[in-house]
């Protein structure tokens, strides 16, 4: 009986910040854009990218140590990697912001439509 009633409660609303994985996921997506740009203020492009990596890969085992599934936990190495591929390429760190400005754009105008479509 109290199963059916947990089966048939109405389903909890979730916050973006939940959908982000929480406090910690909006962390786990932050640290590295800030390592990277703090690094570049201060270190040579090669190290800047290397730290960015290290800094990736430690939230990594951070993530994998809470229980984290491992997909997500190197989904967060694979942007980073992304990223430093490009910097590599275009030999500066400035070649990632065109890139990135485009990609939310896109990602602001899929959101918008969604959340719009949703509204009615």
């Amino acid at each position: 009986m109290a199963e059916d009633a947990v089966r048939h409660a109405a389903p909890q609303r979730t916050t973006v910040l939940d959908r982000m994985g929480g406090p910690l996921g909006s962390m786990y997506s932050t640290v590295p854009v800030l390592v990277f740009l703090a690094a570049d203020a201060f270190f040579s492009l090669s190290t800047t990218v290397v730290v960015s990596l290290a800094t990736a890969l430690a939230l990594t085992g951070f993530r994998l140590l809470r229980g984290e599934s491992l997909t997500a936990a190197l989904g967060g190495v694979a942007g980073v990697a992304v990223v430093a591929g490009v910097v590599v390429w275009t030999g500066a760190a400035t070649g990632v912001l065109p890139g990135g400005i485009w990609v939310a754009l896109v990602v602001a105008v899929a959101v918008t439509g969604t959340v719009s479509s949703r509204r009615r």
